[in-house]
């Protein structure tokens, strides 16, 4: 006979569905083909069961939890809402088991229901929809859709932050080195935390992270590396006292660039292993 614990492993191995799937839903999905499985093991014969029938039955089980939802199908799941409401163990029992589980029904409904609700993403914004979109990142932040949607009657979360993108990079213009300035400061102050720099500068989080990386792939001139060596000369590995010397450089890609170019650091060794240094990493 199959082991109880075959249903999770059968359910945790590597597949593409799995990572559509909340860790929630995992276990519901899990629990749901362990009981289908006792479920199978009452309905075969003492000379039927065995491992590959029960393991096939799971598996036609678990394409019906994932396959596509057809219009009859719809059209049940809408009748049954209308007679029993949003009890939806009872919908599964009387009227969708073995095929679906109560979390894949609630979330259809969902689906279907929010749908109505909305207008599509294409409607236009009104000038005061957008007054209202300023407003509330002024008051929540940058990031808090969930709460700036509520300002809203028929926008969702990902609308709102959509067109909140789109007004900033209609409104973003070129980078000043006044901005490129602050940027480098801030990521010298909070790391690579795009969204919480974003709320100090009037930027996507998207502009900031690729404006950021823009600026560290600058190529070092000669002129530069000279100071830097220079620098280290003098200040040593302080890096904060170097940085104000570099007013388009963060102390990370200073850092970064010392560490990785030979003509400053001596330390740095770009040429061929040595028999002695492949013996010594692979020991």
């Amino acid at each position: 006979m199959l082991r109880k614990i075959t249903a999770f492993s059968y359910i945790f191995k590597p597949n593409p569905c799995r990572y559509k799937l909340s860790n929630i839903e995992i276990f519901t999905h899990a629990f749901q083909i362990r009981r289908f499985y006792v479920e199978v093991s009452k309905e075969i014969s003492q000379h039927e069961s065995n491992k590959s029938l029960i393991i096939n039955r799971l598996i036609e089980s678990r394409k019906r939890l994932n396959s596509s939802w057809n219009e009859e199908e719809v059209r049940k799941l809408l009748d049954a809402v209308v007679e029993h409401g949003t009890n939806w163990k009872t919908i599964w029992e009387q009227y969708f088991k073995p095929n679906r589980n109560p979390g894949s029904l609630r979330g259809k409904w969902e689906r279907m229901h929010y749908a109505k609700q909305r207008p599509s993403y294409h409607n236009p914004w009104t000038p005061e929809e957008n007054k209202i979109l300023s407003e509330g990142v002024a008051k929540y932040g940058v990031g808090k859709w969930a709460q700036i949607s509520k300002l809203f009657t028929h926008r969702d979360r990902h609308q709102v932050k959509n067109h909140w993108i789109d007004i900033l990079y209609r409104n973003r213009g070129k980078w000043t080195p006044e901005e490129d300035k602050l940027l480098l400061n801030l990521v010298d102050q909070y790391g690579i935390k795009w969204t919480l720099i974003g709320r100090h500068m009037n930027r996507a989080r998207n502009d900031i992270y690729s404006r950021y990386y823009i600026l560290i792939r600058k190529e070092w001139t000669k002129e530069e590396n000279q100071t830097l060596q220079n620098l280290i000369a003098k200040h040593g590995e302080n890096w904060k006292i170097i940085s104000e010397h570099f007013s388009n450089r963060s102390i990370y890609d200073i850092k970064m660039h010392y560490k990785q170019c030979s003509s400053i650091n001596p330390k740095v060794n770009k040429g061929r292993w040595t028999p002695e240094e492949i013996k010594a990493f692979n020991d």
